[in-house]
């Protein structure tokens, strides 16, 4: 018996010190030096193939001083910190949408962060309105409108971090506005016109992490086959699940196909040409007519020259180089009446695939235009901050920038059947796009 009271007390000593450790590291504090800024600029310049943007380096230097000499000179919480860094990249962000700054742990901080509890649901964001998509809080539902977080405001939460049109968790916007860790969280929330003081139990995040499904998932609705691709990932699995839902089709004598792509942010493009040759007849596909690297670490697959590091390389003339997709006729299913579903949240090899179907005329996008600068950069990659002894966040950047074949000035991609998102509607119904996108395509079926 005496054991088991040790035992006991043992445990509950490491878990105090885990809650402990793990609210230190949103406690944790370090100084921005226009030094520590530097380095940082170091990197996006050594990897970028763009890394003021639009910007000149003098203008661009000139910002990022302007910046530096708002910091404070007092030491700063880490969220605090990163705030800092991702206001100096802005300008870059402004051309390249996949350029951002994020929380970053350590191996050891992670393994504790899984026993800690989280905010237990993910949002979309529709003009600052925050509204329930997922929740695993048992009093907290799909459709809930998002007021407050622990006092905060919904539009100071999201203008913290980035304005995404869906936030899958809401770990990052809980780390940039400094919402400690917790059991329980005090939301405000608006319901069937009511305003609620809730309480939310946490939640661990493993328990988070298969809060969304990332599966594509199949149905026919009303008649039109819908098809959502949450990410680009096992294009295999998803080519053999759209090969299906396309047979059903057939069989119910349905020609119209929805590919629902609002909340896909990328992925791979391994066997993507798959997916393609169900729905085109064509040969091949023209990707992009050239596409630039800079030669650094990060690209040294493609055996630039050490001596001609920092310089832009251009893979045209790259054995390597696919600027057409070679598709399998054989594949091909048959005539459909192709809609895309996308978002501005759409990016990277989903933007790109969007961008193919609409370009070659295979179908036509839906939904609202996608951001600025989607298309013309790529091939990301994820770097670690530190301040020497701890992992301070993650830098996403793009290593290559593209020209793609696009219909739209710019390679802006703007749908041709624009479906406007509206708060209020989500609050009322569980997919009110979806449902405008279907009722579209019946009010319109030749």
């Amino acid at each position: 018996m005496r054991q088991l009271f040790q035992y006991l007390l043992l445990f509950s000593i490491l878990i105090h010190c885990s809650s402990v450790y793990a609210q230190m590291m949103y406690e944790k504090k370090t100084v921005v030096t226009n030094e520590s800024v530097g380095r940082i600029l170091k990197m996006t310049e050594a990897f970028h193939p763009c890394p003021q943007g639009k910007m000149t380096k003098r203008s661009y230097r000139l910002y990022v001083d302007s910046v530096v000499s708002r910091l404070p000179k007092d030491s700063l919480p880490y969220y605090k910190s990163l705030a800092w860094v991702k206001a100096c990249l802005e300008p870059l962000r402004e051309y390249d949408p996949n350029v951002r700054i994020s929380l970053g742990l350590s191996p050891k901080d992670s393994r504790i962060f899984t026993s800690y509890k989280l905010l237990p649901f993910g949002c979309m964001n529709i003009s600052d309105t925050l509204i329930v998509k997922n929740s695993i809080a048992q009093n907290l539902y799909r459709g809930d409108r998002i007021l407050s977080v622990e006092g905060i405001l919904a539009k100071k939460l999201i203008r913290s971090y980035y304005e995404d049109r869906y936030f899958p968790n809401m770990n990052q916007l809980q780390f940039f506005n400094g919402i400690l860790l917790k059991d329980s969280y005090n939301l405000k929330v608006e319901r069937d016109n009511r305003v609620l003081d809730i309480t939310v139990k946490g939640a661990t995040k493993g328990r988070i992490k298969y809060m969304n499904d990332r599966e594509p998932s199949v149905a026919l609705i009303d008649g039109v086959g819908y098809i959502s691709i949450p990410i680009f990932y096992n294009n295999k699995r998803c080519y053999k699940k759209l090969r299906s839902l396309l047979q059903k089709m057939q069989m119910a004598g349905s020609q119209d196909l929805i590919i629902d792509l609002r909340e896909n942010s990328g992925g791979s493009d391994k066997n993507i040409d798959l997916i393609f040759s169900l729905l085109s007849n064509k040969d091949s596909l023209h990707l992009f007519r050239d596409a630039k690297v800079k030669n650094s670490q990060l690209t040294a697959n493609y055996g630039f020259p050490k001596k001609y590091i920092g310089k832009l390389f251009s893979l045209r003339k790259q054995e390597d180089y696919c600027s057409i997709l070679s598709l399998d006729g054989d594949l091909y299913a048959g005539p459909v009446n192709c809609y895309v579903l996308v978002s501005k949240y759409t990016g990277a090899i989903a933007a790109s695939f969007a961008n193919q179907i609409q370009y070659n005329s295979i179908g036509v996008l839906m939904g609202e235009d996608l951001e600025f600068g989607a298309l013309n950069y790529g091939n990301i990659t994820k770097i670690g901050l530190s301040n020497g002894s701890d992992l301070l966040g993650i830098l996403q950047l793009s290593t290559a920038a593209f020209d793609p074949y696009s219909r739209n000035k710019n390679h802006h991609v703007r749908v041709d059947i624009s479906i406007p998102y509206v708060a209020k509607d989500y609050m009322k119904s569980d997919d009110p796009t979806l449902d405008k996108a279907v009722r579209y395509i019946q009010k319109h079926r030749k």
